[in-house]
């Protein structure tokens, strides 16, 4: 053999070990066209593919192990993965869930680094990841290249297309036999609307699942809104202008800004659609700011059961329901202490909706750029599971487990009657499972002018999203009968595009016309005269809400 064949040998053999990091079943196909072209030995390849998916699943293994002990690696990666792991029911489980995720697309990531976090022993991770591969990746392996080299040999160009389309089929059917095994609530298979969503638009079975936006990592995810963010900050020739596109929100709302202050921009004229709420500064005395927390719950008007949250918050972090007095001080005990805390009446009403308002400065009249039906997580009963196989037998609770088995341990045991409906969790956000529909199309003009007011009654407010709970979808649709929970400014997202029908690009596209028309306003108000914040300001708005986010107590 030539010096020159050892370095291509040596160049593929690389090639298809890093390909696996990728997509195993297309580098397992690859190697397989490799094999039957004659351009790399069989066993060479195989070792090649075979030690590149154990590299692979070891490496994320220990990207979890990492970020159990390094706060700064974990600062980078969903919460999700990493918080509320359930060791003991992953280390009983590791052999099944390692096999499960080698036949489930998608769920390999973020199983493996909870495994991780959860420091599940890595002989026994290994011992796993070694089985599943040996039993997995030989047998695709060399099916590929008996199969290529048949269809190669009769019917010779048009073989590797039928072969790339035989396995583009399995993967097909794996996907599906995923979907099936995640099988769907019992009131949406048999078409019912769920009791616990009174008042929103009933869900089909088809929306209950993971959408592959919500299953790309987030530092992958946003890496093209990162791009077009450089590319508009060259364009208008500043990377912060968007801090202006609400003047009279700190930092226009990018991040970092208070809840009840942007609550408070709301003018008389519309407070009648807002929710009572009211703020104090905590003190490290738990008993003088429980004192002052309850004169503020009573001035407000505010009554039991209410709502508790962080001031500066995101996605729901810390938000949680109290039902009477003696759960101030418990709640007070595990909060950050010296920061503000944000107290609100609870809102009765079953529906939920984001709804994102945009105007340019200038504009007689706004528009509502995405409306997006909240639904909070929830299982119904079959009468025959409990509540744990309740959870890990659906696709949306299971893909974040970790959060839910935490969240209700003392009641995993119990069975859910037959058609009966449990909420998972007390906020809707989709960090904990809650599932995002798009409502646009039930946007009417009366809406749009009823938040046109709205917006038209806050001083310097152009670009935002509006978070409320409405009772029903026609009286909501009338302009009525809801309250606006929060009111958030320039870092908000038009939410509508994480439903699980939305195409991803079409997701892409929803967010670059979002981040497009965010830079307008912020031009349109610097030419009148405000200026958007340094880069230095806007980081230390930043890193003042991410210190505070990884030290509040969990939402219940």
């Amino acid at each position: 053999m030539s010096f020159q064949i050892a370095r291509v040998w040596a160049a593929l053999s690389v090639t298809l070990f890093f390909s696996t990091l990728l997509h195993e079943d297309a580098a397992i196909l690859a190697g397989g066209y490799l094999v039957v072209g004659n351009h790399l030995p069989i066993l060479l390849a195989g070792f090649s593919l075979y030690a590149g998916v154990v590299f692979g699943d070891l490496g994320i293994y220990g990207l979890g192990r990492l970020a159990h002990r390094s706060e700064r690696v974990r600062g980078f990666m969903p919460k999700s993965l990493t918080s509320g792991t359930s060791s003991d029911w992953l280390f009983r489980r590791t052999y099944w869930v390692v096999a499960g995720c080698r036949l489930t697309p998608a769920m390999l990531f973020p199983t493996f680094v909870a495994i991780g976090y959860a420091k599940v022993p890595f002989r026994r991770f290994a011992a796993a990841v070694l089985l599943s591969a040996t039993l997995y990746v030989p047998t695709l392996f060399f099916a590929v290249v008996t199969f290529g080299d048949v269809l190669v040999e009769r019917l010779k160009l048009w073989g590797w297309p039928v072969m790339i389309l035989a396995v583009l089929s399995v993967w097909y059917l794996r996907r599906q036999a995923a979907k099936r095994e995640a099988a769907p609530d019992w009131a949406l298979a048999h078409g019912d609307e769920i009791a616990i969503h009174r008042g929103m638009p009933p869900l089909k079975a088809s929306d209950v699942r993971v959408p592959l936006s919500e299953r790309i990592p987030a530092p992958l995810f946003y890496v093209p809104l990162v791009l077009q963010w450089f590319w508009l900050g060259a364009k208008y020739r500043s990377l912060t202008l968007p801090t202006v596109a609400n003047p009279s929100i700190e930092a226009g709302g990018l991040l970092g800004e208070s809840k009840i202050a942007c609550l408070d921009l709301i003018g008389p004229s519309a407070a009648q659609w807002v929710a009572r709420s009211a703020a104090i500064d905590t003190s490290a005395d738990i008993e003088d700011t429980a004192r002052r927390l309850e004169a503020a719950v009573e001035k407000a008007g505010i009554a039991y059961p209410l709502m508790v949250k962080p001031d500066i918050g995101w996605r729901g972090i810390g938000v949680r329901r109290l039902d009477g007095p003696d759960h101030i001080r418990p709640y007070l005990a595990a909060y950050p202490l010296g920061s503000r805390l944000m107290v609100q009446e609870f809102v009765p009403f079953d529906g939920e909706a984001g709804v994102f308002y945009a105007r340019m400065p200038g504009e007689e009249t706004g528009r509502i750029f995405s409306l997006t039906f909240r639904y909070y997580p929830f299982l119904v009963g079959d009468g025959v599971s409990t509540l744990r196989q309740l959870i890990l037998s659906n696709e949306r609770s299971r893909w974040k487990v970790d959060i839910h088995l935490a969240a209700h341990a003392r009641h995993l045991d119990e069975v859910l009657p037959k058609g009966q409906g449990l909420r998972l969790a007390t906020v809707g956000s989709n960090r904990v499972g809650g599932l995002y529909i798009d409502g646009c199309s039930y946007v009417t003009p009366a809406m749009t002018e009823r938040f046109d007011q709205i917006a038209k009654s806050m001083p310097e407010f152009w670009f935002g999203r509006f978070d409320v709970r409405y009772k029903d979808i026609e009286s909501f649709q009338r302009g009525e009968d809801f309250l606006i929970v929060e009111s958030n400014g320039a870092g908000s997202e038009a939410i509508h595009m994480w439903d699980p029908n939305f195409p991803l690009m079409e997701a892409f596209r929803t967010l670059f016309d979002q981040q497009a028309l965010m830079f307008a306003i912020g031009d349109a108000n610097r030419r009148r005269g405000f200026a958007p914040l340094t880069p230095m300001q806007l980081i230390s708005f930043q890193r003042r809400q991410q210190r505070l986010l990884k030290i509040y107590p969990d939402s219940n």
